[in-house]
């Protein structure tokens, strides 16, 4: 079993690609509504794992809790990011991601322009900054 140093690394990518030790209040919520403007209807899944790769964290068993509260949390209603975002059913009974009108202010142009062009790889993990 891994412990948390091992599934992310001292330093976090923000949403502009800067490294940082903490990640400001936030930045989760623009990327998701990005994320859903840049890739319209995504599987909630493959929005957090995107989440995940942009960050620098590691995909494996001990990830899989990480962000989840984004999109599977059942008292999400609660939080802020539900009126951010909503979820409809494909047919096969994958959850999608809608915008709502709230979501739609968070868009950054510049962030949602990389988010197309990003090629899904994971981003690389540092420990410390040379």
């Amino acid at each position: 079993m891994l412990n948390s140093r091992e599934i992310r690394s001292d330093y976090l990518y923000d949403n502009s690609e800067q490294l940082k030790i903490v990640m400001p209040r936030g930045e989760n919520i623009v990327f998701i509504a990005n994320y859903i403007f840049a890739n319209p209807c995504v599987i909630a899944n493959k929005c957090r794992r995107a989440l995940l790769q942009w960050r620098g964290f590691k995909q494996c068993d001990e990830s899989r809790g990480q962000y989840a509260s984004y999109f599977y949390d059942y008292y999400a209603i609660k939080y802020q990011h539900s009126k951010r975002w909503g979820f409809i059913r494909d047919r096969r009974g994958n959850k999608r991601m809608v915008l709502k009108t709230a979501g739609l202010l968070l868009i950054d142009d510049d962030l949602q322009k990389r988010l197309k062009q990003w090629d899904q790889t994971p981003r690389e993990t540092l420990s410390q900054i040379n």
